[in-house]
């Protein structure tokens, strides 16, 4: 795949996964759009468990997706280059 299209899987399962916690959090966009950057990109997760099962489901398939299948994917095109 060209690199072009790395970056498309990229950006397209960012704001899908920060559309989702957008959603998720009725509209407010710095606990969604600014807390999903910051988990993605780190693969951290919040101390404490959300009460909703639904977030704490989508924030642990989100985490798990991103790392293991887009960011691997960048590191292994850079290392190719």
């Amino acid at each position: 795949m060209s690199r072009c299209r790395y970056h498309r899987h990229f950006r397209i399962a960012f704001l899908a996964f920060s559309h989702a916690f957008f959603s998720l959090k009725n509209g407010k966009f710095k606990g969604s759009v600014y807390g999903t950057f910051v988990i993605l990109m780190t693969a951290g997760l919040p101390s404490e468990p959300s009460d909703n099962e639904l977030e704490s489901m989508l924030l642990y398939v989100s985490v798990t997706f991103f790392t293991v299948f887009i960011l691997n994917i960048f590191i292994g095109d850079a290392c190719l280059q």
